[in-house]
């Protein structure tokens, strides 16, 4: 059996003033969660920081510029040929308004009852759950 490769993404929890949370939402006919819903942010470029690539892709998926605050968790997904781990910060928005670019079809910003009553992304739940100490 051939060992699988780890890859590493970076996500963001967003909180606004109101301490809701930003989700976007992934193209039902994408490959890889489709319809389900998310936290902004991706992979980083080769010798790209994460931090500078977490900016980025918050910058290119949503239109926010984002200061991030602190470490949320961690979160994994395997995949039929790859594992894929997670850091998940949590950042604020300085500025802009959500944009969404053309890998999401949809946006919401959530309360953190509310989340769990979305078609959340299923390696996202259990963080969710001890982020917001949910049931």
């Amino acid at each position: 059996m051939q060992k699988k490769q780890f890859a590493l993404s970076v996500k963001v929890v967003i909180l606004n003033d109101a301490g809701q949370c930003l989700l976007i939402r992934r193209p039902s006919d994408c490959q890889t969660n489709p319809g389900q819903w998310e936290f902004p942010g991706g992979k980083a470029e080769l010798n790209e920081r994460f931090e500078p690539a977490l900016l980025r892709e918050t910058l290119e998926e949503t239109g926010l510029n984002i200061s991030l605050t602190r470490v949320a968790g961690a979160a994994e997904y395997e995949l039929s040929a790859l594992k894929i781990a997670y850091i998940i910060m949590e950042g604020q928005p300085d500025s802009g308004e959500v944009i969404l670019s053309e890998e999401h079809t949809d946006f919401a910003w959530v309360n953190s009852g509310e989340i769990l009553s979305f078609d959340l992304a299923e390696q996202f739940v259990p963080f969710v759950k001890s982020y917001f100490k949910l049931g």
